[in-house]
């Protein structure tokens, strides 16, 4: 099984999300080349080209290494969901919003890569492990 996994390059979170993917995959079976904000490009990108490039890195990569599974991976605390204006009251507001990003990420990827399963993760930063 080959994934893709679309996450933001927060670099706090890099070293535990690799361990995870690493133990999950195995070294090599997976493509992540992080985004600023993750899944925040695809739903809210600042330019609409913002979208079609992160779009285009998946579809090349189906080419490169047939891809069976891609992952959203979005996590508490983004910088770039705050320089976009949400700000959150709690950790349970932070995360509902980012259960209906995946929720509208999901729509746009199984329309554009309509073979390919789809997964959501959310990471929960300060606690460096996945809530979901």
């Amino acid at each position: 099984q080959f994934a893709y996994i679309l996450t933001c390059v927060d670099p706090a979170n890099i070293d535990t999300l690799v361990k995870i993917f690493n133990h999950r995959f195995g070294k090599g079976n997976y493509f992540m080349p992080g985004e600023l904000g993750g899944v925040k490009v695809l739903i809210d990108p600042e330019k609409k080209t913002d979208r079609e490039f992160v779009l285009n890195k998946i579809k090349t990569s189906d080419r490169v290494h047939k891809i069976d599974l891609i992952l959203l991976v979005n996590h508490s605390g983004c910088g770039a969901y705050r320089l976009a204006g949400h700000v959150f009251e709690n950790k349970d507001e932070e995360e509902a919003f980012h259960a209906g990003e995946m929720k509208k990420a999901v729509a746009l990827l199984q329309k554009k890569f309509p073979g390919i399963k789809i997964e959501v993760h959310y990471f929960l930063k300060v606690l460096q492990k996945m809530a979901w």
